[in-house]
């Protein structure tokens, strides 16, 4: 938040003004989201002042261009961009800007920030829906994404406290599937906001685990960072199945069901360890022998 206080005439504002979308009211988040998917560029960024400093539009129609371009300028540099999805990729995070929506009547959770409650064949799910988006920018696809990250709220509340997810559980591919169908005409403003914490949350894993896992350093300037985890030979890599399959065969969190159900966070933080252990063992061996 940065503080503002601008006044003309009658009209007076005094407050913070958010800096990112997470800081956005959340009463404000869908209508501010809305304006963001407008084409016109700088008639979304007029409405967006109007709606975060409370400007009455008489007030806003009397005002001179000066003191307007003062207002927009400082929306301006809030930290998102408007004009359309892709103008929205400054705002990529890991936190979740909607906790919640309803759609044709049903309550539909997303996932927690950071992912912290997100389970190893949820994330594997949605990463391969954001390829196929990449490939086909489609609404199914996009839909797809959305289905996997945002699901019905669990009746069950002793299963939810169990699970720390007020989701329900999620297993196969048909029910991303049969709960993408339901969604279809979701508003687009909550769609966009799903999709942005799908983005960030990739962004997010990657940036964690990059250095252990992925072959590499993470690179902030990389668009389109590769966060399918290396393989451990030269055997054909089928990313993160490949990964929990092997988990599965070692039982460190049981059968591959249970490496499915596992949560993300903590088997990342199993390979980590693993691949610190090797590094060690590595730098460990004695220098090979160079003598005849």
């Amino acid at each position: 938040m940065i503080p503002v206080s601008i006044s003309y005439g009658d009209w007076s504002y005094k407050g913070d003004l958010p800096q990112s979308l997470a800081e956005v009211p959340f009463k404000l988040l869908r209508p501010v989201m809305r304006e963001l998917l407008r084409p016109n560029i700088d008639y979304a960024y007029c409405r967006i002042a109007c709606l975060l400093l409370n400007i009455p539009s008489k007030w806003w129609r009397r005002m001179p261009d000066d003191v307007r371009a003062q207002i927009v300028g400082l929306t301006c540099d809030i930290g998102f961009s408007a004009g359309g999805p892709e103008g929205l990729r400054d705002s990529e995070t890991a936190t979740p800007l909607l906790e919640e929506f309803k759609h044709n009547g049903v309550t539909y959770v997303l996932a927690k920030a950071e992912g912290n409650n997100v389970r190893c064949s949820e994330y594997a799910f949605a990463d391969g829906y954001l390829e196929d988006f990449a490939e086909d920018p489609s609404e199914i696809n996009m839909l797809r994404i959305i289905a996997t990250y945002a699901r019905e709220e669990s009746y069950d509340k002793e299963l939810s406290l169990k699970r720390s997810d007020r989701r329900v559980p999620i297993y196969s591919r048909d029910e991303v599937d049969a709960r993408a169908k339901e969604l279809k005409g979701l508003a687009p403003e909550v769609a966009t906001a799903v999709f942005i914490y799908a983005i960030g949350l990739k962004k997010f894993v990657h940036d964690m685990y990059a250095e252990w896992l992925f072959g590499g350093t993470p690179d902030p300037d990389d668009d389109e960072p590769d966060d399918e985890p290396e393989p451990h030979s030269d055997d054909p890599d089928f990313g993160w199945w490949g990964i929990y399959m092997r988990l599965g065969k070692e039982g460190a969190f049981g059968n591959i069901d249970q490496v499915h159900q596992s949560f993300l966070h903590d088997v990342c933080a199993y390979l980590v360890q693993e691949e610190v252990q090797a590094r060690r063992n590595e730098k460990a061996k004695p220098p090979p022998n160079l003598e005849a």
